[in-house]
């Protein structure tokens, strides 16, 4: 992510070189440090990046707004400059991660990689993240360049935005054109917010607002010519706001005896916005929609810091401080080199490394940084000055070597380059075997009387490749069966989830599908476990959106309404069963079944579950759940008795080959062999395997 130049900004009489803006990016870049290696002391730091955005919008702008004024805009000149400054880092930090990536991971894990180089060097990772989001994404915790979702929006923004202001300002219609940007911009970043969450995070449009509110302060900031915007009468043409106290309550004394004199407006100012930048770290969390509304909070925070000025009390003393601003003139190596360390750590430990790895790989992240731009950015800044004559060899140099690491991402991305790993190519299969197609697809008409109907998350999804190797050989005399499933949503009426707002409406509509008369069975499933554990769930309804505590009275509410609903579908004449938390864990991960990613010949392993922890980590809630059933009069379906013998769940097959997608779902090849508990549901009177009766023989037969 790019967050303004560092060199001082051309237009002296605007701004000139201001370390406290240094410091601030310092402080944003520690914020998202601080987020990634240790989100529980700053459960808010990825508002950071928000910070970097507006200083960025504030810094290029006034450096466009000097240019145009002085008559020197040139795009040519503007791309040069944008190229100097963040083709070298990036292109180091990606080729790094192809080399690193070769040595420690599979080839579903490299190839995926190979997309997100080719995306990076593209400037167009945001958008290759937005099409992976979903409910099976790879985890945001595995990919080491998830963080360049940043540096794609601003890319595109800056793609538009010379040719946005040029335009307005030989039209003299800059102030209008940038308010309409930054409102538009906004209006729709809160729509999107409330209708998609991934999309208002990943797409450009949505963001826009963010970098243009930076082009509006420098806008603004230009009306008081040589006055700086710190000063007593800038602060009021821009506010209106008057110093109403004493200007000697902010009167500090220097060692040498001269006294420096602040306007209470500027220190009220910088301490307003440093305040709404500490409220937005550490209020907000993983959990909060964001950008929307909320990003008003750190983005204002940032204005008034800047707005503030250099000379303010604050901004001297806190930000401008050499250790700050050194952070500061390396926060844009140090933000990309430090996520991809944080993210091969933690596969090479099959989990979040200890803390003191954690803190090691930041410092080695700042040595990284401070060598980049020391050795890498500086000289490369240098060779391409304007008077330089080495200038467009430089630049064409530059290009060339961004464009050769995105042609290697290309390559890995289409198995060109094999992984250093690929005599483990079994894992990555079993990592990309999912099969669900959607609800629409996932229906068929049947000859025999009646529908069955699967209804709820992913834990009933994975059982479809059995239903449809059903169907397709039993046709003609299969039942018509329907699947309504919503990934991440339990199919528990009357709540619903911060992250997933429709989950309410789909449990509401499952069970009004379930009560239509053609329908003869219903089996609901779900992550029972993750209902109540993903800490995100409340009562539909609840203005104060207040998170369900399921092991007190409102759990006894929620499992009581569930209860009812299936008791009514009984009661109706339809047969119902309710499917049990199955068995999982990091154990039961494909990409977990490996000894070491580094030696020179890892070897599989060969691991189960033990029943022991199985019941430990599911035994309370299939109890509850159990205890539904019961309550309802209906029966249970326990995976555990189609999937475990009475003292191990396996991962692998007899053969070693693993039976898992990942930590807690059945791989789509496995699932259609080997359950068969659902037979005699779709095809009437056939030969599927008898309830509880299925242990040894699920686990091995079928093949």
């Amino acid at each position: 992510m790019h967050h303004g130049y560092n060199n001082p900004i051309g237009n002296a009489s605007h701004t000139g070189y201001r370390r406290d803006i240094d410091g601030l990016r310092a402080l944003a870049v520690l914020a998202v440090l601080a987020f990634h290696a240790f989100p529980q002391i700053l459960p808010g730091g990825f508002v950071g990046v928000d910070v970097f955005f507006v200083i960025s919008g504030y810094l290029i702008s006034s450096v466009l707004f000097s240019d145009l004024q002085r008559g020197r805009f040139t795009y040519r000149e503007f791309y040069a400059r944008r190229m100097r400054r963040i083709f070298p880092a990036l292109a180091v930090v990606l080729a790094t991660c192809l080399v690193f990536g070769w040595l420690v991971l599979l080839d579903a894990e490299y190839t995926q990689l190979g997309r997100h180089v080719a995306a990076g060097a593209g400037f167009v990772a945001n958008l290759a993240l937005w099409r992976e989001s979903g409910y099976f994404d790879r985890a945001a915790e595995l990919k080491p360049l998830l963080h360049l979702w940043s540096l794609g929006i601003e890319e595109q923004f800056y793609f538009v935005w010379p040719l946005v202001l040029a335009l307005a300002w030989s039209r003299r219609w800059t102030g209008a054109v940038l308010t309409a940007v930054t409102l538009g911009s906004f209006a729709l970043g809160v729509w999107w917010t409330r209708h998609s969450a991934a999309g208002a995070f990943y797409l450009p449009m949505p963001r826009f607002w963010e970098l243009a509110l930076g082009g509006l302060l420098a806008w603004h900031t230009r009306a008081y010519g040589r006055e700086s915007p710190s000063d007593a009468r800038g602060i009021e043409k821009c506010t209106g706001w008057r110093a109403q106290f004493p200007v000697s309550m902010f009167e500090i004394t220097e060692r040498d005896g001269g006294r420096i004199s602040f306007t209470m407006s500027a220190n009220l100012l910088s301490v307003a916005g440093l305040l709404l930048l500490l409220l937005s770290m550490t209020w907000f969390d993983a959990t909060t929609r964001f950008p929307g509304v909320r990003a008003i909070v750190p983005t204002l925070g940032t204005v008034f810091v800047i707005l503030a000025g250099e000379q303010a009390w604050p901004n001297q003393m806190l930000l401008a401080r050499r250790s700050m601003v050194f952070i500061g003139l390396i926060s844009y190596p140090l933000y990309l080199w430090h996520w991809p360390l944080l993210v091969f750590a933690r596969t090479l430990w099959s989990e979040v490394p200890p803390a003191v790895i954690r803190l090691a790989l930041v410092l080695i992240s700042v040595v990284l940084a401070w060598a980049t731009y020391t050795w890498l950015e500086k000289p490369i800044r240098r060779a391409v000055e304007a008077h330089n004559p080495k200038r467009t060899f430089m630049l064409v140099a530059l290009a060339s070597f961004m464009m050769l690491t995105g042609f290697f991402g290309v390559a890995v991305k289409k198995g060109y380059i094999p992984v250093r790993l690929h005599t483990l190519s079994s894992l990555s299969e079993a990592a990309l075997d999912w099969d669900y197609p959607g609800n629409d697809k996932a229906q068929w008409k049947g000859t025999q009387e009646g529908t069955v109907l699967f209804f709820g998350d992913s834990y009933i999804e994975q059982y479809f490749p059995r239903i449809r190797w059903l169907v397709e050989h039993h046709a003609g005399t299969h039942r018509t069966v329907r699947f309504y499933t919503e990934e991440g949503c339990a199919p528990v009426p009357g709540i619903t989830r911060k992250s997933t707002r429709m989950c309410g409406a789909f449990a509401s509509n499952g069970f009004r599908l379930a009560q239509q008369e053609n329908v003869v069975q219903v089996i609901v499933g779900g992550s029972w476990l993750g209902m109540v554990n993903r800490g995100d769930y409340f009562f539909e309804g609840d203005p104060q959106e207040h998170v369900i505590d399921f092991n007190g009275r409102e759990g006894v509410q929620v499992f009581s309404r569930l209860t009812e609903e299936l008791a009514q579908l009984k009661a109706m004449g339809k047969r119902v069963q309710l499917v049990l938390n199955p068995p999982g864990g990091k154990m039961a991960d494909p990409t977990n079944l490996i000894t070491n990613r580094v030696v020179a010949a890892p070897r599989l392993i060969f691991r189960s579950i033990p029943m022991q922890e199985h019941v430990a980590t599911t035994g309370v809630i299939n109890a509850k759940m159990r205890a539904v059933a019961a309550q309802a009069g209906i029966p249970v379906l326990d995976p555990a008795e189609w999937m475990c013998s009475a003292l191990e769940c396996p991962v692998t097959d007899a053969t070693g080959i693993p039976i898992f997608y990942n930590s807690t779902h059945l791989r789509a090849s496995y699932v259609e062999k080997n359950i068969w508990v659902f037979d005699d549901f779709v095809v009437p009177q056939s030969k599927g395997a008898i309830f509880g009766g299925g242990t040894a023989n699920l686990i091995a037969g079928g093949q």
